[in-house]
């Protein structure tokens, strides 16, 4: 526990020193909300979600003309299980780092990210480290406001991207809030 705590205390430090740098460039920042439609994955089975989970999604976002960082943390809070045995979780707890072009409507990224899963008997689990790759569309909804939905494909390891099944896509949406 105090590792984790330690984690997200680091985690908040470098958001805080990457809003004053954004801050001073040009570009602008953003915060948004969203939730993600978790699968069971085919091949990666490390990962601590069956098809039908839910995350809501917090994320800063500091955008440039044609690519953006976002640090965002995930938060599924009645996972189904894990693997064959269906441990129960109490909620998982993802936190992530994307990259992601723009071209007009279009959105289309990598990410990194690491599962933290706590159980329901008071035990806990993590993955390593993660991919994902993304590709969606973000609309202007009202002034400052956007809209986004998108796809987003997760894997272990990059020598098993050929193992691409569609059956593997994960679905999200966001609402995101530019700001300076």
């Amino acid at each position: 526990m105090k590792n984790k705590i330690q984690t997200v205390c680091l985690a908040a430090v470098i958001s805080a020193g990457l809003i004053q740098v954004a801050s001073a460039q040009q570009g602008y920042n953003a915060w948004s909300l969203g939730l993600r439609y978790h699968t069971e994955h085919s091949t990666f089975e490390e990962l601590p979600f069956d098809k039908g989970d839910l995350s809501g999604v917090l994320a800063y976002e500091y955008h440039e003309s044609e690519a953006y960082w976002q640090l965002a943390l995930a938060y599924a809070w009645d996972p189904s299980g894990i693997g064959e045995d269906l441990l129960e979780p109490d909620y998982v707890l993802t936190p992530q780092i994307n990259l992601i072009l723009k071209d007009g409507i279009w959105r289309g990224g990598v990410g990194a990210l690491k599962s933290y899963t706590k159980f329901e008997d008071g035990s806990s689990d993590s993955t390593s480290v993660y991919w994902q790759l993304m590709l969606g569309i973000s609309l202007p909804a009202m002034a400052g406001f956007d809209i986004s939905a998108g796809a987003f494909y997760t894997f272990d390891r990059w020598k098993n991207l050929s193992d691409f099944s569609t059956k593997d896509l994960e679905y999200g949406a966001k609402l995101s809030y530019r700001f300076k």
